[in-house]
Order: C-alpha cells, then sequence, then structure tokens
C-alpha cells in the first residue's frame, strides 16, 4: 500500500515490495528504467519462473546471482 501511495503521488514507482522471484527476474534480465511497464515486464517473468522453478530452486539461483557489494555475485562468493 505504501508503494502504491507512492507511485501515485510521485508518478514514478520509488519504493516497492518485490517477491524473491520478482527479484531474480531482475537479476536475470535487468531493466533500464524504474517505469510502470518494466515493472510489469519483471512481474510477468516472475510468473514463468515460478511456474517453472520449485521455491527451492528459486531461493539458489537467486543465492547464486544475488550481488553482495563491490564485485561480489553469490552467496558463495561472499562467504569467502
Amino acid at each position: 500500500a505504501r508503494a502504491a501511495g507512492q507511485f501515485v503521488s510521485s508518478g514514478h514507482i520509488v519504493s516497492g515490495g518485490s517477491t524473491l522471484s520478482m527479484q531474480l527476474a531482475r537479476l536475470i534480465e535487468p531493466r533500464d528504467s524504474r517505469s510502470l511497464g518494466s515493472k510489469i515486464k519483471q512481474m510477468l517473468r516472475a510468473i514463468q519462473i515460478e511456474r517453472r522453478l520449485s521455491k527451492r530452486e528459486i531461493l539458489e539461483r537467486y543465492l547464486t546471482l544475488a550481488p553482495y557489494g563491490g564485485n561480489l555475485e553469490g552467496v558463495r562468493a561472499a562467504s569467502l
């Protein structure tokens, strides 16, 4: 609700809660803008991900790709 209010008042996406599937979709296909259209594309990609992968597989892939600051990518690299 907060994110929706911010969108209405500012005219663009300021913040919002993304599911893990949506975050994975963004890591796989980074979006160029923070527009409503790009958010919808991200949501559709997240639906595809959820249909193809189990929750465990989604988590594993997210942890493999997630940025951890600097040039570190993935939980394995961050733990070294």
